[in-house]
């Protein structure tokens, strides 16, 4: 027989793993396709492009670890990108705002042409980026 405490861990243990189910694919999804709206806010940045690789553009903030690190493994990667600080460049906020559908979210944020990525994955940004330098097979 399970007492009255063992119960409520068991309830609580419960919960926990039936949110994380709910919220699990937010967290490990490689990329979000995203909204026209989202795409033209990037787009009215009027960043440079290449023409040798998608524009990588990385919503980060000057105190943040994660997008650092994300930074040098592109370097690493040879991977071309734009950083834009969200707390410094007001142009760089709004497009962040459509990208992510709120006024704040977790760092870093990239997106290449139509997908976002959040967090460090590097390895699958560098390929969708420069996915465009290869030549196409028919």
């Amino acid at each position: 027989m399970v007492n009255k405490k063992g119960n409520d861990y068991l309830v609580t243990i419960v919960v926990i793993l039936t949110c994380f189910l709910i919220v699990k694919d937010k967290f490990t999804a490689k990329s979000s396709d995203l909204s026209p709206a989202a795409i033209a806010a990037v787009q009215n940045l009027g960043l440079p492009s290449s023409d040798n690789q998608e524009t990588v553009v990385v919503f980060s903030a000057s105190w943040c670890g994660a997008c650092r690190a994300l930074e040098n493994d592109l370097r690493k990667l040879k991977t071309q990108f734009h950083s834009l600080d969200i707390e410094k460049n007001y142009s760089a906020a709004v497009a962040f705002e459509k990208v992510v559908g709120a006024r704040s979210g977790p760092i870093p944020v990239s997106v290449v042409g139509s997908k976002s990525f959040v967090g460090n994955q590097s390895k699958a940004i560098s390929e969708l980026a420069l996915a465009k330098s290869k030549p196409s097979q028919q």
